[in-house]
């Protein structure tokens, strides 16, 4: 009895946690609304690491940033925002969204991309974090934490947190 009533209680706790990180209207067709995927909150950290140790650190904060806007007239969207430290590394923010006509589920896809050289122009690619995949409805938000390292040389990292919200309206 005692098991039975702890396993009830930790699955209650369980569902009420993630019920406070992400939340969900229901599945209908678009009508005459728009969403636009934009950070809530948001900001991004990148280290540029030195061999003699004097490492530099800059941090963005990029809230309120639309990412783009779906509807049953624009389905999908791809948005790349990049920041610079050290005048070596630079990140994007790589956000893609699409969705379908008759239905207003989001599909949202979010990484990093790592780019390292002798300026924030480079193109040497030099990492690329895992992709983050999620399903929005408008009203909908998710927090979610991104993170890349230079895997080709040097200790370079970036990380961000951002809560994306899927604001819905007509004509947002």
């Amino acid at each position: 009895m005692r098991t039975t009533l702890s396993r009830l209680l930790l699955t209650a706790l369980t569902v009420a946690a993630f019920a406070g990180l992400t939340t969900s209207a229901s599945a209908a067709s678009w009508g005459n609304e728009h969403a636009k995927v934009r950070a809530y909150l948001g900001h991004i950290g990148i280290t540029d690491h030195e061999g003699s140790g004097n490492h530099e650190y800059k941090q963005y904060k990029f809230d309120g940033r639309v990412f783009g806007k779906l509807s049953p007239t624009s389905l999908s969207f791809k948005a790349s925002p990049a920041y610079c430290a050290g005048d070596e590394v630079r990140v994007h923010v790589v956000v893609t969204g699409q969705t379908w006509v008759n239905d207003r589920t989001m599909k949202v896809t979010a990484q990093l991309v790592m780019y390292e050289g002798a300026s924030c122009n480079s193109d040497d690619l030099d990492g690329v974090s895992a992709p983050i995949t999620f399903n929005m409805q408008p009203g909908d938000m998710a927090t979610k934490y991104l993170h890349v390292d230079n895997t080709d040389e040097g200790g370079d990292w970036a990380g961000a947190w951002i809560t994306f919200e899927a604001l819905k309206g007509v004509g947002v």
